[in-house]
């Protein structure tokens, strides 16, 4: 396989973990901030780092070429209202945004790098809904439903479409801590192949937001990464 083609499979993959957690977090809580965030948040930048270990501790290593950077910011009722997305030089590569029908995300409208995507929600009841992604052509990319339980998600299963016709169905599951942080998550495909990661926080600030995680993928000891948070209030 050639670097062009290994970069292009990367570029997918970490689009659609991007898609999964965007779908697997807004509208899931029940907080005041419509992210789970404590307090009266303005905005969060969050950028994820190679990892080094010094003095036997996890430290921050060069940035992450293939990194999810974003920023998002909130409105003072605690509604998301823009999503940015950065290049490893942390140069903007894209934004989405929500459209809300009675308080509720029902379209969330994506460009990334000159393309324009769009993700359909369908909400069934408080506790389940349905989604279906759309790429500039408006072929259906993704589509699938969530589960929450006491304003989480707890479940959610999507299928990855090309053409029109099923490619590879995964079922994830996601653990909360008692402070309702999200500490495992489990991706299951079709076939029984099991993909999981876990979570552990460094640091929070006077808010108790989170400011500093690792993540492990499956039970690998080593952290894929080290994530960081800026956060800002109103």
């Amino acid at each position: 396989m050639s670097k062009k083609s290994r970069i292009k499979i990367q570029l997918q993959e970490i689009k659609r973990i991007l898609l999964y957690c965007l779908i697997a977090t807004f509208v899931s809580c029940t907080n005041s901030n419509e992210f789970g965030l404590k307090g009266d948040v303005k905005s969060y930048f969050e950028r994820h780092y190679e990892v080094e270990k010094k003095l036997g501790k996890w430290e921050i290593g060069d940035i992450e070429y293939y990194g999810r950077h974003h920023r998002v910011t909130f409105d003072k009722k605690g509604l998301y209202q823009e999503i940015e997305y950065f290049d490893a030089d942390l140069n903007l590569t894209g934004k989405s945004f929500p459209i809300r029908e009675n308080g509720k995300v029902v379209e969330e409208i994506i460009h990334d790098e000159g393309f324009q995507f769009k993700i359909i929600f369908e909400h069934v009841s408080k506790n389940e809904y349905y989604y279906e992604s759309f790429n500039s052509d408006e072929k259906k990319t993704v589509q699938g439903k969530t589960i929450l339980k006491n304003g989480k998600v707890v479940k959610q299963i999507g299928t990855i479409m090309t053409n029109e016709t099923e490619n590879e169905t995964y079922t994830t599951l996601f653990e909360y801590d008692k402070n309702g942080n999200l500490i495992f998550q489990k991706e299951t495909n079709k076939k029984g192949e099991i993909r999981s990661f876990r979570f552990e926080y460094l640091e929070f600030d006077a808010k108790k937001n989170w400011t500093k995680r690792l993540t492990f993928r499956d039970d690998n000891d080593v952290p894929i990464n080290i994530e960081i948070r800026e956060i800002e209030y109103h």
